[in-house]
């Protein structure tokens, strides 16, 4: 301090303030320090405790020198002494300051420094709450005690406001920045190191992720698959399955489509196709030839289509013969092609992987990935062979097993698909290919992870968010999910783990520039107050750190930039070495110089190694998984004439939208046609307002808060009105168009669209469609599934269909049995021949519960059947009635398996209870019972009775009295062999016996 001129206050006070900009990213830094209070005339010698706190505020500037920033600070501190008589009250009155928002006004913190005897220099943490209202005048003080034999430092906090290890990382930080200011041993504030040896060390050994790779290249890892699992599954699509050898063959003969088009080996060839099959083969065909894949959403606007083509250099084009793009062949060579064809072609000289002249090595472009670019011009991502296998080649975050399936929910063009094709390409598993109508589908995608049996898969979070709200148990049979592409909600998690506790969540965190993943986090039980999810510890051969501004490696629990490093990199961005120099950089964090990534995160490290995330450092977001630059979005708009200004901003009313702003005289439809021109689907704002000027704070920035609450002013005043004028108004025919228009207007807050328009050319989008869906059986019941609006996307043709399915009557829940079951016989449907069986079932333990009885009734019938079994549930004494669709899919091999369906089942009937009157009951066609039977299972505290119209409903009736512990079985004599009723019942009894005795492993497979 005496060689620097500045007293010992100013110095501590100098370290306390670097330490602040270090910890939270702000150069504007504000705290109270302590006046005498004694410089009024006669206050020197008065008796009383005259201490004030004041106000300092500091501007950290990073160019300075360590000498000229303790200058700044000594003349402040002077500065400060000599207004120190101007009350604090006034100041807050002067900036209109609302004291009830804040305890302290604008001071949150304090600091100070005193003097003591021998105190055996330590840290103290004193952590107290607003019980004690004399003690926590701040938020947290800072107190620095100088002895003779050292220095104390206490630090004093709202324990509501701060965590333990929150403030232990503030001391810390505050002693390697006093460490690094008596050193002096740096330029400028810029060049301050401020991690410690030992931080230093653990770092490097948190980034010890390095393990050998067993491929070369992808070629090389298919290869190995069809080799040694030939026969295994590769591919399923609806019931169509491709073997490993099989697919191999199919991207051979695609392959040699290429060579004889002109396709050499290494060349640059894009994807866009909407046969799921055909994306696969042709990835693995244009691998064959050592070649870069780059593929290409359809959905794409053509102008940004040939811009990837263009930027990419892309030799040519695979393409669907249905697609209606006609392209110049100058740009590049059009291949179409079709499954079915490509199929049954014979092709001669069959060019084959084996083949490849120029095998890739493993730093090799394997494929280009487009992201959002920040002047509106996509980002080419060069993804190499190595990134991708560090991605699947017995990852450190996932063990895959050999009876795994994946589910492919992504979008090849996103690069979450790398993950989840390769992942089972690598394992020689089964990749199970779907819809987009089945992944945001609740029902149908929870159908489809149980009837394919998938064991892992990935959703983007906001996806997961609008599943898991509308559809209970959904993973139930799941083993893995991986989700990511924005932050994870921790209601939805919750949700998940009450719902299925062994299911393993791994929320996985990644740019597409890293191959994908950086890193990955398995959420165990969440914590009540566990908000922010971590996103994890570095994957395997990829290595994390935290920097500030100036690329200062940063300490644990310090706010910086997350820097990504490692095997995954990316080779940059193809065609653009000025973008790539600037976001793919070259440091030394005290680790040895190597390649990093700016991600443009914020984030910090834990002790542990795990990274909390915290938000974007610059205008670019996430949504529904895309990364979108919204001054895309802004320069695109500008570009339209008569748009003098232009501001995006996010609402999140539900689900994350984009809405745009802009003054001028343009008209809003103008600047609809330029960003359908030139933008991804994505980046399309969902509204557009126009405004006289953009709202400025007082600092001349522009105002997104202001933005933000204009936007909802709007929303509210469409929910307000319920209807536009009539000029805006769509020609109605009945109610149900009527209905439909009032929820596109309202609830979806569509307005630009007419009867016959597109649900998704209107502004509608996959989250969306899920709103409309639940408006629609809130008012109809469950008469659609999802996967009908997509086919039935205009407001015309959805009515049309809420008409016929209102005029179908119910669906009868029916269930097939095999062949075996049924005797063959003419049967008189008006007054079928009946038989009946009493079961008792007084003897062992004294009671059953409705689910035990129920299950094993199941059980029992599943083993006659070659799927799923429907049934219909009636407690007879409420009149209650619960339909059970898709019932006990998979037979139960022991009483583990039973306690687990038992549960299931008592949740699902206790959320499907439901009151039906008999007129809804079934209608019995005789043509639905050639191959199928309806079932009915009966419930009564009392009495067990099956009524007249039961009799001829139902074609198997079992109807249990709880009181008389009695199951009563009737049955059509002609519809079913006796045999198998027997077999039924002996089933039934003998899984019933083992229930009452609870053993744990019993076989029921072949009761």
């Amino acid at each position: 301090a005496a060689e620097q001129k500045i007293s010992a206050f100013g110095l501590l006070l100098a370290v306390y303030y670097i330490t602040l900009w270090k910890l939270n990213y702000k150069n504007d830094l504000l705290a109270g320090i302590p006046f005498s209070g004694r410089n009024l005339p006669g206050m020197a010698r008065s008796i009383g405790h005259y201490v004030s706190v004041m106000p300092l505020y500091v501007s950290v500037k990073p160019e300075l020198s360590l000498a000229d920033f303790l200058k700044q600070i000594s003349q402040q501190i002077m500065q400060a002494m000599d207004e120190q008589d101007y009350p604090y009250e006034l100041i807050l009155e002067e900036l209109n300051f609302d004291r009830r928002a804040n305890r302290s006004g604008i001071i949150s913190s304090s600091f100070n420094v005193s003097r003591g005897e021998k105190n055996s220099a330590e840290t103290i943490l004193v952590p107290v709450s607003l019980d004690n209202s004399e003690a926590i005048k701040f938020d947290y003080s800072f107190l620095v005690v100088l002895a003779e034999d050292g220095v104390k430092l206490t630090l004093q906090y709202d324990k509501l406001l701060y965590k333990k290890e929150t403030m232990e990382n503030f001391l810390q930080l505050f002693n390697n920045v006093l460490d690094s200011v008596l050193k002096n041993d740096f330029n400028t504030l810029a060049d301050m190191a401020t991690c410690s040896q030992a931080e230093i060390e653990q770092i490097k050994i948190i980034n010890d992720k390095s393990q050998d790779l067993p491929f070369k290249n992808l070629q090389e890892l298919f290869l190995r698959q069809c080799e040694s699992k030939p026969n295994n599954i590769a591919l399923v699509y609806a019931d169509e399955k491709i073997e490993y050898a099989e697919l191999k063959d199919l991207a051979d003969k695609l392959a040699t489509c290429l060579r004889q088009a002109g396709v050499v080996e290494k060349k640059h060839v894009a994807l866009m196709l909407e046969d799921k099959r055909m994306e696969i083969i042709a990835i693995l065909a244009i691998l064959s030839l050592a070649g870069v894949y780059i593929p290409i959403h359809s959905d794409e606007p053509e102008t940004r289509i040939e811009q990837i083509i263009d930027q990419a250099k892309v030799k040519c084009l695979i393409t669907d013969q249905d697609l209606a793009l006609d392209f110049n062949r100058d740009i590049c060579i059009l291949l179409k092609t079709n499954y079915q064809e490509l199929k049954e072609s014979k092709v001669s000289e069959l060019h084959t992987f084996e083949n490849i002249k120029v095998k890739p090595s493993l730093d090799d472009p394997c494929y280009i990935m487009h992201t959002s670019g920040s002047t509106g011009t996509p980002k080419s991502v060069v993804v190499t062979h190595r990134g991708v296998l560090r991605l699947v080649c017995s990852p450190n975050y996932l063990k895959v097993y050999e009876e795994d399936k994946i589910l492919q929910t992504s979008n090849i063009a996103f690069d979450a698909s790398t993950f989840e094709i390769w992942t089972a390409f690598a394992n020689g598993i089964p990749l199970v290919l779907s819809d987009l109508k089945d992944i945001v589908d609740p029902g149908s995608l929870k159908e489809k992870i149980e009837d394919e049996g998938i064991t892992v898969m990935w959703v983007t979070a906001s996806l997961l968010d609008q599943l898991v709200a509308r559809c209970d148990n959904i993973f139930d049979s799941l083993r893995v999910l991986l989700s990511g592409g924005d932050r994870l909600s921790s209601h939805t998690i919750r949700k998940i783990q009450a719902e299925s506790p062994e299911l393993r969540i791994i929320n996985a965190y990644g740019p597409t520039e890293n191959t994908t993943f950086s890193t990955c986090y398995e959420i165990h039980k969440l914590k009540e107050d566990e908000d922010n999810l971590p996103i994890g510890y570095p994957i395997s051969n990829s290595e994390t750190y935290i920097v500030d501004r100036h690329d200062n490696l940063l300490p644990f629990r310090s706010i910086g930039e997350l820097l990504v490093a490692g095997s995954g990199l990316a080779k940059g961005y193809f065609n653009d070495p000025d973008l790539t120099a600037e976001k793919f950089i070259e440091l030394d964090l005290s680790t040895g110089k190597k390649t990093f990534y700016r991600t443009g995160d914020l984030a910090y490290m834990e002790r542990d190694g795990r990274i909390i995330f915290l938000g974007r450092m610059d205008k670019q977001i996430k949504i529904r998984g895309y990364r979108i630059e919204m001054g895309a979005i802004e320069r695109e708009s500008l570009a339209v004439d008569g748009v003098n200004e232009a501001a995006v901003i996010v609402t999140e009313e539900g689900y994350k939208s984009l809405v745009l702003f802009y003054s001028g005289v343009a008209d809003r439809q103008d600047i609809e046609d330029r960003l359908k021109t030139n933008l991804a689907a994505y980046m399309l704002p969902e509204y557009i307002y126009q405004i006289d000027s953009m709202p400025l704070t007082k600092n001349g920035k522009l105002d997104r808060k202001e933005l933000v609450a204009y936007s909802k002013k709007k929303t509210q005043d469409r929910q307000i009105r319920s209807t536009e004028s009539e000029a805006d108004a769509i020609e109605v025919f009945g109610p149900e168009e009527s209905f439909l228009d009032r929820i596109w207007r309202e609830r979806l807050q569509l307005s630009d669209y007419k009867i016959d328009s597109n649900f998704f050319d209107a502004g509608g989008n996959s989250m969306l469609i899920l709103t409309l869906f639940d408006e629609i059986i809130k008012e109809y019941g469950e008469i659609i599934k999802v996967s009908d609006l997509f086919a039935n996307s205009s407001i015309r043709e959805m009515a049309m269909l809420l008409k016929a399915r209102q005029t179908e009557g119910i669906d009868p829940v029916s269930t097939k049995f095999k062949k075996k079951a049924y005797t063959g016989k003419r049967i008189n449907h008006t007054e079928p021949r009946l038989k009946q069986i009493r079961l008792s079932l007084k003897k062992g333990r004294s009671s059953l519960k409705n689910e035990e009885i129920l299950l094993a009734w199941l059980t029992s019938i599943r083993a006659f059947t070659d799927s799923s079994i429907n049934i219909q549930v009636k407690y007879t004494e409420t009149g209650e009635k619960v339909r059970l669709k898709q019932q006990l899919k998979k037979e139960i091999s022991d009483m583990e398996e039973f306690a687990k369906e038992q549960k299931k089942l008592k949740r699902t009937l206790t959320k499907k209870r439901q009151k039906q009157k008999d007129e809804d009951d079934l209608v019995i066609d005789p043509k639905e019972l050639e191959d199928k039977s309806l079932l009915l299972f009966k419930i009564s505290q009392k009495k067990a009775d099956i009524s007249v119209e039961e009799n001829k409903a139902y074609c198997l009736v079992a109807a249990y009295s709880i009181d008389e512990r009695e199951l009563i079985i009737q049955y059509w004599q002609d519809r079913y062999k006796k045999k198998f009723i027997d077999s039924l019942c002996e089933g039934f009894l003998g899984l019933v016996k083992h229930i009452k005795q609870s053993k744990v492993r019993v076989s029921l497979r072949h009761i």
